[in-house]
């Protein structure tokens, strides 16, 4: 009997445990914990539907997780895989760095009864769209420009004119801000009110001619500082600096290294120097210096050694020398002519090759030839080697034999 009471007891002591746990069969000793991390991330706008951004960094203790949206900015953008955390684009329209530059929302883990939020902040990052226009532009007057510049076009796929025989009153080209390629011509042309090209800063490609004419208030050519190269494509003008008479400097040509077609520097009354045009080590073209009254040296064209086409440099009444031409090696023809302070031709020292004619004349100071004893003693003149109506004028075999000064 005793024993059977003992049983009894037992039994109900058991019993009396078995009810401290808690009613919904949770264990209070080892209770239900979600860590989670805040998700950030960047994304290029307008990616494909459905693409994976990045996954909710989330573990708990125990059991499973469950992943949803509790709200997002703007709406719609996103969608989230319930059991993996995968966030993916929802409407790649809400992708456009122009209208949603940043994207926002808030995700809920959850675990039974348990949640935790995690921020979300995704960065949409700008990716070049362009805006392009078929066919040339003429733009005559402030007006026209202004309009065109509205439209905010980034490539024109044809020739861009400013100004022109029948221009107004141009004067700023800062509406032209997102002009970056011209698949054809720039000219800029009889603008008697244009004082600088501040507003092209963002063109890069000219593929065929640069023209810069008749401004006859222009001091400069600054904003045109991120062309690269001129003329990809193209063989003939390609760079045509022309008859600017306030043009001080060219140091907004300081990025250029490549012009596929010739370079014309003409009638640019106060240009002192070519400075700017330092760093262009190809010119797959002819090469034109005239008339350029305070021209002083060509000091900036110490990089260039070939030239494909014609050398002339001709009229430009302050020359003093041509010292920035020797790395020449091998010019097609070559011509300095009535440049009247030029005294000596230096700079010609390491040309070996003209491959048709060279003409010297009407140099009313130039004495010293000296610089051509390399080219003559290796027979290096193709057809015609013509010196004549200079201060001094030696005959071939004079300048070979060292007896090539006054």
């Amino acid at each position: 009997m005793v024993r059977h009471l003992f049983l009894f007891i037992f039994l109900i002591s058991i019993a009396s445990c078995s009810t401290d746990s808690d009613n919904d069969g949770t264990n209070n000793q080892n209770p239900i914990t979600i860590t989670v991390s805040d998700f950030s991330a960047s994304i290029d706008e307008n990616p494909s539907n459905g693409q994976v951004i990045g996954t909710i960094s989330a573990s708990t203790n125990q059991g499973s997780l469950s992943f949803s949206i509790s709200n997002q900015n703007p709406s719609g953008a996103l969608s989230l895989d319930a059991s993996s955390g995968d966030l993916r684009v929802a409407n790649v329209s809400l992708f456009d760095y122009e209208t949603h530059p940043t994207l926002s929302g808030t995700v809920t883990i959850t675990n039974g009864d348990v949640s935790e939020n995690a921020a979300i902040s995704i960065t949409i990052n700008d990716v070049y769209e362009p805006v392009i226009f078929n066919g040339d532009v003429v733009l005559e007057t402030q007006q026209q420009v202004n309009d065109f510049g509205n439209f905010g076009y980034t490539e024109i796929n044809g020739l861009l004119i400013i100004g022109g025989p029948n221009a107004v009153d141009i004067a700023d080209l800062t509406p032209l801000s997102t002009i970056q390629i011209i698949e054809e011509d720039l000219f800029i042309t009889d603008n008697n009110n244009l004082i600088n090209l501040n507003g092209l800063e963002s063109i890069t490609t000219v593929k065929d001619r640069l023209l810069i004419r008749d401004n006859p208030l222009l001091t400069n050519v600054d904003g045109l500082s991120s062309i690269t190269s001129i003329g990809v494509g193209w063989i003939g003008n390609g760079l045509s600096i022309t008859n600017n008479d306030s043009l001080t400097s060219l140091d907004g040509f300081a990025g250029l290294d490549f012009i596929d077609g010739s370079l014309f520097v003409v009638e640019n009354a106060i240009l002192p120097s070519f400075q700017g045009l330092h760093n262009v080590t190809e010119l797959n073209g002819g090469l034109t210096i005239r008339e350029n009254d305070k021209l002083i040296n060509l000091d900036a064209l110490s990089n260039l050694q070939e030239l494909p086409q014609e050398l002339s440099i001709s009229d430009n009444s302050s020359l003093q020398n041509i010292d920035g031409l020797s790395q020449l090696t091998t010019v097609h023809s070559f011509g300095i002519t009535t440049n009247p302070v030029l005294t000596n031709l230096d700079g010609l020292a390491n040309i070996s090759s003209i491959e048709e004619a060279l003409y010297i004349f009407g140099n009313q100071s130039l004495t010293d030839f000296c610089g051509l004893q390399l080219l003559l003693t290796n027979n290096g003149v193709g057809t015609t080697c013509t010196i004549t109506q200079n201060q001094h004028n030696p005959s071939k075999e004079d300048i070979i034999s060292g007896n090539c000064s006054l």
